[in-house]
């Protein structure tokens, strides 16, 4: 099997790449004093934070666990550093175009829903309202292909502008710091 088709490697290479920007980004050395309160200290907060951001932004929980999702936040995110103003001004289109599309979806399935009636009303055949609500179901189908794509682009937005880069980065730092500390007492204690 080639290196190009094995996804498994292609998630380790993607992993060790992501490992290696964070490590450049923010390093911190080991604090002499961490415990196992503060790993729970920092992914509390870690969850906190989550789910306050969750709260606001609902449909971006569903983006969560993908690992493309996170890729995107990371891309963003660098992108900022380097082009803030002009990442900015693309995050609030892609914000508005989604919140436009949402609107634009709602009023073709309500428009579905009343032309179904007045047909009904009308006499016409089921046939006929069937051809006319499967025109109706490729737009929304269509259309539900691209606000998914919108709602993932302004969610990774969201993420990137709610928490920040600086904010990820801590978030991330704070919990390997507090691993690796636990790691370092715990081999200690097992060598002595």
């Amino acid at each position: 099997m080639s290196r190009m088709t094995f996804p498994g490697l292609r998630c380790f290479n993607t992993l060790i790449a992501v490992l290696a920007l964070w490590l450049i980004v923010a390093p911190r050395p080991a604090e002499a004093s961490c415990n196992l309160t503060d790993l729970y200290s920092s992914i509390s907060n870690g969850a906190v934070n989550g789910a306050a951001f969750l709260k606001e932004h609902p449909s971006c929980g569903a983006y969560m666990g993908n690992p493309v999702y996170w890729i995107a936040v990371g891309a963003v995110s660098v992108s900022m550093l380097h082009a803030k103003e002009q990442v900015t001004a693309a995050c609030a289109e892609v914000q508005d175009a989604n919140e436009k599309i949402a609107k634009k979806l709602k009023d073709a399935a309500d428009d579905a829903g009343k032309i179904d009636d007045w047909m009904k009303t009308f006499g016409f055949s089921d046939e006929a309202r069937k051809k006319v609500q499967d025109v109706f179901g490729d737009i929304l189908g269509g259309g539900g292909d691209i606000a998914g794509v919108a709602d993932f682009l302004a969610c990774t937005c969201a993420t990137v502008q709610t928490a920040g880069i600086g904010e990820i980065v801590k978030f991330g730092n704070d919990c390997v710091v507090a691993g690796i500390c636990i790691a370092q007492e715990w081999l200690d204690e097992f060598l002595d």
